[in-house]
């Protein structure tokens, strides 16, 4: 089962809520540990120029999930940052896009968490990633 969380108030949450807590913003967020992710996914967030159109109003939010969707869709690599209680493991590099990255991760662990800072699910990437690995499992 994919989930989605808000990271600053998933720290807080048992670990066994959580599953498999993934970082899906391009950068890393402050007052977020490294004992707070188990994997950082940057390439699973809106790249800096979509983020940079819809923070500055230049798009609106149905423009925005349909550039971030095919952003997502047309992935071909993806960078997996892992984390152990804290410390960095080593990196990982596959060629295969986040969404079968984190479709990966679900299938080895079960739950899996994608988090990010936005507050406001309705208006965030995060909803938008849940959405498509969803649609993805009906078609099968």
């Amino acid at each position: 089962m994919i989930q989605e969380a808000r990271a600053y108030e998933a720290k807080k949450l048992p670990k066994s809520e959580l599953g498999v807590r993934v970082l899906v913003t391009r950068r890393w967020l402050q007052g977020i540990s490294k004992r707070d992710i188990d994997v950082w996914l940057p390439a699973a967030g809106p790249s800096v120029a979509l983020l940079k159109t819809w923070r500055e109003g230049l798009a609106s939010w149905s423009e925005f999930a349909r550039s971030y969707e095919t952003e997502q869709r047309e992935q071909t690599a993806c960078a997996m940052h892992w984390y152990h209680q804290g410390e960095r493991l080593p990196d990982e590099s596959v060629s295969v896009s986040p969404l079968e990255c984190l479709r990966r991760l679900e299938a080895a662990n079960g739950l899996v968490t994608v988090m990010c800072w936005e507050d406001t699910p309705c208006e965030c990437h995060r909803h938008l990633l849940v959405a498509m690995m969803n649609e993805k499992e009906e078609v099968k």
